[in-house]
């Protein structure tokens, strides 16, 4: 029947992203009755005992949840001497700085709840019944709800519909010693003095008969395009600028257009509404007349020319999606509102402006990589070129585990602010110097700072973020499930392999297979060449696109040796012509050699050897 609205919280907000390793604290929980109440640690059971509590070598930001178990209720939290919180079905004690002394009362309901009162309800599932001194929420059933309370705690009852804080119920009465009389609704909801015997009897419904007429009038002639559409309990009405009628109780939604119109006045049955909202919104029981004194802006023409709209953005006001201007390739017209008339332009991530004209002359880049203008008059172009962004620099992140980070998608960001996301394993970034230095923000689900290293140096965390400028085929790894391990892979290559045999670590990075290489967890190793035999540990590597892979977990010794091939089994070998570049990237499956003789002058790997194509 009763129902916690709100949890209390013993913690102010927490400002900071990240915290360094949490310190052990101690809490004194003093509890009069474990049969009424319960303890949970992040949703845990604890065990606890009548009397004294004492939980020693707490982490800091630990989450103690006492509950009033069914039937009962918690009189008083007492917290280092001050009272928390009473008459509650529920607390959170999140012990963080120091230690805490918590004393818990509490009382079964049946002894404490000796007032009682009635509501009447026609349709439930609109209505909500709440106590706020308890901080208790009754579901109603349809008909009579006998309701007990606690007259030390509850001195007032709220009902409010569950369709929205501004909807109406059709009447809410409130029967007393035989008089009736009626309780009007609040901002919110209908409020009345809990008093014991009490009968409330609500209407939800309007009658199924009652409507009401809606109509408007413009002060200007022509300005009814103000008013862009209507929905009348969710419901689209057509030509409702004409005037309609519609179900007494329902919501009316009307949209409005503040970018092509000035709105001097509106209001409804004479009552002033915002000049500034997006939408008219209200309940409507009465007949209702909406005036509108609006006026259109002037519009400008601009003429956009641009050859790939998918590398520039053209925005509204300031760069933002939802502000972007959708445009096709060739020539635009576009209007632009006097009262609105910014616009800015921006090249889309991985793409480059390359020339930007207005009128013929060269705009000026401005802050971020922005260009912007404002448009006071008619016949202006606006002249864009842009192409990808070739980049000749790359560095890959890795990430141990990335459901640890807080979000993937907006962890990791260049000097803009412009968010890169990270997954498990590595990822390779084109960058361009400018786009420098980078930033990895730590934003764990325990607010670990985790543990970060470029090449193998470990990097230092300021303010729960790394920054750094990358070098070209540089490699930052990200460590959150476990501080990493640093091991050694031992190489051996039997002499008719060691010039047909090609090893990349870290994606990116060289083996010399003469030299032992030392590397973190969960390094990524990569050996190409055909038919060979690659065991590591004695166990047999298998090859995969012309690739043998693993991971290092742990020391390993590698040996790589050439398969030896009877004549039947060369004549039938059928060379798979992968191609790769040598960041280890699949580029071409199977390629043909009119494919292969395509390629972009550069060096690349294929059938395991290095290819320099000029």
């Amino acid at each position: 029947m009763f129902k916690p609205i709100t949890k209390l919280m013993l913690a102010a907000a927490v400002t900071a992203v990240c915290a360094s390793t949490a310190n052990a604290l101690t809490l004194n929980l003093t509890i009069d009755d474990p049969s009424r109440v319960s303890v949970e640690l992040y949703g845990e059971p604890v065990e606890v005992q009548a009397g004294l509590n004492t939980f020693e070598n707490v982490q800091e930001w630990s989450r103690y949840e006492i509950i009033a178990n069914e039937g009962n209720i918690l009189k008083d939290v007492n917290v280092n001497g001050s009272t928390y919180a009473s008459w509650t079905t529920s607390y959170e004690v999140n012990v963080y700085y120091t230690d805490y002394t918590v004393n818990v009362t509490s009382a079964p309901l049946a002894e404490v709840q000796t007032g009682q009162f009635t509501v009447n309800v026609d349709n439930p599932e609109k209505v909500r019944i709440s106590l706020p001194g308890t901080s208790q929420a009754i579901e109603a059933q349809a008909g009579a709800n006998v309701i007990k309370f606690i007259p030390e705690a509850d001195k007032t009852v709220s009902f409010s519909n569950t369709h929205g804080y501004d909807m109406p119920f059709y009447s809410v009465t409130k029967t007393l010693g035989g008089e009736t009389t009626s309780i009007e609704k609040g901002y919110s909801s209908y409020d009345t003095t809990l008093e014991d015997g009490m009968v409330i009897d609500i209407l939800a419904d309007f009658p199924a008969d009652l409507t009401y007429p809606v109509s408007f009038e413009f002060v200007n002639p022509g300005t009814e395009g103000y008013f862009t559409s209507c929905t009348v309990g969710g419901q689209p009405i057509a030509d409702f600028t004409q005037g309609f009628t519609a179900h007494a109780g329902e919501k009316v939604i009307i949209n409005r257009d503040n970018s092509l119109y000035k709105s001097n006045s509106i209001t409804r049955n004479g009552e002033t509404e915002s000049n500034y909202s997006s939408t008219l919104e209200f309940a409507l029981t009465e007949a209702t007349t909406i005036v509108a004194d609006v006026t259109k802006y002037n519009t400008y023409n601009l003429t956009v020319n641009i050859n790939d709209p998918e590398a520039v953005g053209v925005y509204r006001s300031y760069v933002n999606d939802g502000n972007r201007i959708p445009l096709n390739a060739g020539q635009n017209t576009i209007e632009v509102a006097e009262n609105n008339n910014a616009v800015y332009i921006k090249a889309i991530r991985g793409y480059q402006i390359d020339s930007i004209k207005l009128n013929g002359t060269d705009m000026e880049e401005g802050y971020n990589g922005q260009y912007n203008t404002n448009i006071t008059s008619d016949g202006n172009i606006l002249d864009i070129e842009g192409s990808p962004i070739v980049y000749d620099n790359h560095f890959i992140v890795y990430v141990d585990d990335a459901s640890l980070l807080y979000d993937p998608t907006a962890c990791f960001s260049n000097k803009s602010y412009e968010y890169y996301t990270v997954n498990t394993g590595y990822s390779s970034f084109g960058y361009l110097e400018s786009e420098a230095p980078f930033r990895f923000g730590a934003y764990t689900t325990d607010y670990s700072d985790g543990f970060a290293y470029f090449n193998n140096e470990p990097m230092t965390a300021s303010y729960g973020s790394y920054s750094f400028t990358p070098e070209n085929n540089g490699v930052y790894k990200f460590y959150f499930a476990a501080e990493p391990s640093l091991y050694t892979v031992n190489f051996t290559v039997d002499g008719d392999s060691s010039e047909a045999v090609i090893g990349k670590y870290d994606v990116v990075k060289d083996i010399d297979f003469s030299q032992p290489l030392e590397a973190l967890t969960g390094t990524g190793i990569n050996i190409y060449g055909n038919n060979l035999t690659v065991k590591v540990n004695d166990t047999e590597i298998p090859c995969v696109d012309d690739m043998y892979s693993f991971t290092v977990q742990a020391d390993s010794n590698v040996a790589i040796s050439r398969t030896q091939v009877g004549i039947d089994g060369i004549n039938a070998e059928a060379k798979s012509n992968n191609v790769y570049n040598l960041q280890g990237i699949l580029m071409i499956r199977n390629a043909s050699e009119a494919q292969i003789q395509a390629l972009p002058a550069g060096m690349y790997i294929i059938n395991g050897k290095k290819i320099i194509k000029k």
